[in-house]
């Protein structure tokens, strides 16, 4: 469902590889113009690679902003992103907090602190978590929102290195 949404609001889409700290992946991107975001889906073992940044991939370099790797069953606290059903039914993308990068200054306590908005309580299976709620998938502004949660990494990131 968070493909065809993706999908469904992208201008461009096809194969790119993408790199990060540990190696690289090739994945299915996602120009979503209007958005002023590029989203590059895969399926891997136990969960899916959604990776986030800003632009166009396909005319310049695509450094990964954020990720929401939800897995692909059950529960795993372990990865960052997760769907929420509603009472309704709905499905809603969430996302734990957790920004990586590689350098000082950037990880879940700076970023709790700094995230302009509250976290969300949900209940993950038995337990209690607190969460970023991106959006739900079935709704009209769903693209929109993903983009502002990765606009707000890619300002966190700025600004903690800047501060070092």
């Amino acid at each position: 469902m968070f493909e065809r949404t993706v999908n469904a609001s992208c201008t461009k889409s096809g194969q790119l590889t993408f790199g990060f700290q540990g190696g690289a992946l090739a994945a299915k991107a996602y120009h979503l113009s209007e958005a002023g975001i590029w989203v590059a889906i895969t399926a891997l073992k136990n969960r899916y690679w959604n990776a986030l940044g800003i632009g166009d991939p396909f005319k310049e370099s695509h450094p990964i902003v954020a990720e929401i790797n939800p897995p692909k069953s059950d529960i795993n606290r372990r990865v960052s992103g997760l769907f929420l059903n509603d009472a309704e039914g709905s499905v809603h993308m969430a996302h734990r907090g957790r920004v990586g990068g590689g350098r000082k200054g950037i990880g879940l306590s700076a970023f709790r602190e700094w995230y302009p908005y509250p976290f969300a309580t949900v209940d993950d299976g038995g337990a209690k978590a607190s969460v970023i709620m991106i959006g739900g998938l079935q709704d009209n502004d769903f693209i929109e929102k993903l983009a502002e949660f990765n606009r707000h990494v890619a300002a966190f990131k700025c600004e903690a290195t800047a501060a070092r």
